[in-house]
């Protein structure tokens, strides 16, 4: 079944906004660490044949990164390569699946 892996299906995400406070709260931290993360938005919730539920991917905008300049990016690193493993973190979470 390892051909199926990136199929998606007609499920609803038990969670998902837990999950995007969740995130949000981690950004929140990041920025008041010093980072500057103005807007960020969960654009897809997915779930896998194993009926768990994924993020897709996060877009970040207005990223002020250490030279000063913005960027929207997906899956932002700052110098220290924290945003990275916070961002990594929540896209492997799993979240139970309801089929729809």
């Amino acid at each position: 079944m390892s051909s199926a892996a990136t199929a998606t299906y007609s499920y609803n995400c038990y969670g998902q906004d837990i999950l995007r406070d969740d995130i949000q709260r981690s950004l929140n931290g990041l920025a008041n660490s010093g980072s500057n993360h103005q807007k960020t938005a969960i654009e897809k919730f997915y779930c896998g044949e194993n009926k768990t539920c994924y993020v897709s991917h996060i877009t970040l905008s207005n990223y002020k990164n250490a030279n000063g300049s913005i960027s929207p990016y997906y899956l932002l690193v700052d110098d220290n390569n924290k945003f990275l493993s916070v961002v990594m973190y929540y896209v492997n979470s799993y979240y139970e699946c309801e089929q729809s």
